[in-house]
C-alpha cells in the first residue's frame, strides 16, 4: 500500500464517518417531525371534537330560543332577538372552524 493509497483510505473513512453522522442527523429530524404531526394531529382532532360539541350546544340553544318564541309572548323580545343574532353568528363561526378543519386534516 501507497502513501497515496493510505491517504485515500483514510479519507474514504472520513467521509463514511459523515455520512453515518448525516444519516443519524436525518432519522433523528424523521423522528422529530413524526412527533409533531402526531402533536398536530392530536390538536386538530381536539379541536374537531370541541367544535362539535360546541355545535351541539349551540343548536340546543337556538331550540329554545325558537321555542319560547313560539311559545307566546317572550319575556323580552330584544334579548331573545339579541340571543338568537349572537347564535347564528357562532354557528357560522364553527362552521368555518370544521371547514378548516377537515381542510387541514387532509393536508
Amino acid at each position: 500500500m501507497t502513501i497515496e493509497d493510505g491517504d485515500v483510505t483514510l479519507r474514504l473513512a472520513a467521509l463514511t464517518r459523515q455520512l453515518d453522522q448525516r444519516d443519524s442527523e436525518i432519522d433523528k429530524l424523521k423522528q422529530e417531525l413524526e412527533q409533531e404531526r402526531n402533536k398536530a394531529a392530536e390538536m386538530l382532532n381536539m379541536a374537531r371534537k370541541s367544535s362539535h360539541d360546541l355545535n351541539q350546544r349551540l343548536s340546543v340553544l337556538q331550540a329554545e330560543i325558537d321555542l319560547a318564541m313560539l311559545g307566546g309572548e317572550p319575556p323580552d323580545e330584544t334579548l331573545l332577538t339579541k340571543l338568537q343574532m349572537v347564535t347564528e353568528q357562532m354557528t357560522e363561526h364553527i362552521r368555518s372552524y370544521q371547514k378548516e378543519i377537515r381542510i387541514r386534516t387532509r393536508e
